[in-house]
């Protein structure tokens, strides 16, 4: 009678450990892709202020 009680008790938690898996692997997503777009911003801003000192050289 008590493994049924307690099958029954693990059963009813799934599927809140199923949303909290699913609200914790949302967030590490979104922090994974911002940060990558910060990482990307950075490279291009990089390569455009580069590019701008290429052309005002090319122009002096």
């Amino acid at each position: 009678m008590t493994s049924i009680n307690l099958f029954g008790i693990f059963v009813t938690l799934i599927p809140l450990i199923l949303s909290i898996a699913a609200i914790i692997f949302i967030i590490w997503f979104a922090l994974t892709l911002i940060k990558t777009l910060q990482e990307k911003n950075r490279i291009l801003s990089e390569i455009s202020n580069e590019m701008k000192k290429t052309n005002h050289q090319d122009k002096l």
